[in-house]
């Protein structure tokens, strides 16, 4: 699991693995260390029949919590997407992602196509 942090954008990126764990129990969480050894509990969890992503920070401790519908979980752990599932909230934007690239192997180039 990734978290990114800008000004406005969280965004959160997970392995196919991980989307297939959100399917099956309905939340995955992980504590996250940022550069600067600042430590943030990051959880996914699933909601049926949920329009949109949701996000909330809870600023009593270093919580990250994004929910997501249970039929989108089950679309991450099947298909590669490019540009996943993006939302809004009041403050900026964020966005969760899942992008099977980053996480499969590399294919090697094919020396009879160069």
């Amino acid at each position: 699991m990734k978290l990114k942090l800008e000004m406005g954008l969280v965004q959160c990126r997970i392995s196919r693995e991980e989307a297939q764990t959100l399917c099956d129990d309905g939340a995955i969480n992980e504590t996250i260390t940022l550069p600067g050894g600042t430590g943030y509990v990051l959880a996914i969890g699933t909601m049926d029949d949920l329009p949109a992503p949701q996000f909330a920070f809870d600023h009593t401790g270093p919580n990250f919590v994004f929910y997501i519908s249970t039929e989108d979980a089950k679309r991450l752990a099947s298909e590669p997407l490019k540009k996943g599932i993006e939302g809004a909230f009041e403050q900026g934007y964020f966005s969760i992602e899942v992008n099977v690239k980053d996480f499969a192997p590399k294919k090697k180039p094919n020396p009879d196509s160069l």
